[in-house]
């Protein structure tokens, strides 16, 4: 009797064993990958997760979905986290018939001029969403005077963002560039404040962003060079 309990032991303990092996074996939950900026979407790449601040965190959801040729591009954001929109409206057109009754209009990310100090100089009409819309061939519009959407005939800018950093909820910007009349987008760079809730000014330190008075003084230093080598030739 004792040889036979000895053996249903051991075979309780083999089977303890082993499940606690097969566990260990199972795959890990499926984790975001981050992706590096900068970063296309596309048909052929249809979402990108980014992190803003560079804390392993990811901060939003850079996607394309739709049709082929201009499907619709835009942002989640993750965390509780908000994008800079403005409202659009449908047109009072035989257009309209194309979206489907219900449908809510869509937050277009609002575009910001460099220089732009978010959230303090932030246009009337722009708001906190959780998320926005890049580009759509949806046939919408907005009645605002701000005309700083994609909608509006813009193809590129800064984008302002208030997500959760490393060191608390922080503000920062998107350099967003649309190609090809919305068949795919590029977030070429990102930058955040100094610390929690700080301001941040849109394209701080960006490396894409190339300002018109930096190509006037390399032309102006061109020209004075030009004027230094001319009065030297004639000496």
């Amino acid at each position: 009797m004792k040889k036979h309990l000895s053996i249903y032991v051991l075979l309780l303990i083999s089977l303890l064993l082993m499940g606690t092996v097969v566990k260990a074996e199972l795959p890990p939950l499926a984790t975001p990958i981050i992706s590096t900026l900068p970063a296309t979407v596309s048909s052929e790449v249809q979402e990108h997760f980014i992190d803003i601040d560079g804390d392993g965190v990811v901060d939003l959801s850079f996607y394309f979905s739709g049709l082929v040729s201009n499907g619709q591009i835009g942002i989640d954001m993750y965390n509780s986290g908000k994008v800079y929109v403005e409202q659009e409206y449908p047109l009072n057109s035989p257009d309209t018939e194309n979206v489907p009754l219900g449908i809510s209009n869509p937050f277009y990310t609002s575009f910001l001029n460099k220089g732009t100090l978010i959230p303090t100089d932030i246009p009337s009409g722009t708001f906190e969403s959780t998320w926005g819309v890049i580009s759509n061939n949806l046939p919408f519009h907005s009645p605002s005077p701000l005309t700083s959407s994609s909608k509006d005939g813009l193809s590129s800018g800064y984008v302002g963002v208030y997500f959760s950093g490393a060191s608390g909820n922080m503000y920062g910007w998107l350099n967003v560039q649309i190609h090809n009349g919305g068949s795919s987008a590029t977030i070429l760079s990102a930058g955040k404040g100094t610390g929690s809730g700080a301001p941040v000014v849109a394209g701080l330190g960006d490396p894409f962003a190339v300002p018109f008075p930096l190509i006037a003084s390399i032309l102006g230093f061109g020209l004075i060079g030009g004027g230094v080598w001319l009065r030297r030739r004639k000496k």
